[in-house]
Formats: structure tokens, C-alpha cells, sequence
């Protein structure tokens, strides 16, 4: 006979949740992924238990968005010295860059195999925590 604890029911009926959740993701939603990305890793945890929005499939395709707006970004850079009429869009030039040193910071803690999904700067900021996410 085996001893079943609370904790085992609760993460049964989480993983249930996720499941079920998980299989009525609309095709409407996984076009958002990129933006849903940025969002803080706790309230991605969430929305996977509520929409089933995958935390970490929207975490990479945050991270692949940032890599391609960071290179264009970067692409662009000399050109804002030779055309004078690009010069107004230096701020986004700049935040693109910052999104692009942002994907490269998640990436390095996906590859430390740390398990929870980063949201935009997040890496910065958040606490360690002692039990979890």
C-alpha cells in the first residue's frame, strides 16, 4: 500500500490542470508568444495553468525575437552616421539593443538549466528563492 501526501495530490491536480489547459491553446495565442515572452516569469507560471501558455516555448521565442531585433538593431547602427534622416530612430536602435543584451542574459540562465521562464530583464532583478520558483 502506498502512502499518498498532500503534496503528491496537489502536484497531481496542477499537472492535470496544465494538461487540460495545454491542449486547448488556441492558435490565436501561440501568435502572441514573441510578446508574451517579456512578461515576469510568475505570471507566465499562471497563465499556463489558466490559458495554457507554455512558459518556456513563449520564453524562446521572446529570446529568438530579441536575437533578430538586436541584429537588425546592429545592422542599422552604421547607418545613423551616414543618413541624417535615421538619426530620430536612435532610441529604438537603442532599446532594440537592449532587448537583444536581454535574450542573450536569458539564454545564458537556459542554458544553466535554470527552470524558471525569465521574463524581460527579470534575470536583473529577481531574488533567489529558496524553495522554487
Amino acid at each position: 500500500m502506498q502512502h499518498v501526501t498532500l503534496s503528491f495530490g496537489r502536484d497531481r491536480d496542477r499537472m492535470r490542470r496544465r494538461y487540460t489547459a495545454g491542449r486547448a491553446v488556441s492558435p490565436f495565442l501561440v501568435c502572441f508568444y514573441p510578446l508574451l515572452g517579456f512578461l515576469p516569469g510568475r505570471l507566465k507560471l499562471y497563465l499556463s495553468e489558466r490559458v495554457g501558455l507554455h512558459p518556456e516555448r513563449s520564453s524562446t521565442a521572446s529570446m529568438l525575437f530579441g536575437v533578430l531585433a538586436g541584429a537588425c538593431s546592429f545592422g542599422l547602427r552604421p547607418l545613423l552616421f551616414r543618413v541624417p534622416e535615421l538619426r530620430p530612430y536612435l532610441d529604438q536602435i537603442t532599446v532594440a539593443g537592449l532587448i537583444l543584451m536581454d535574450a542573450i542574459f536569458r539564454y545564458n540562465k537556459r542554458l544553466a538549466e535554470d527552470p524558471y521562464p525569465y521574463g524581460f530583464l527579470e534575470w536583473a532583478f529577481r531574488r533567489k528563492l529558496a524553495a522554487g520558483c
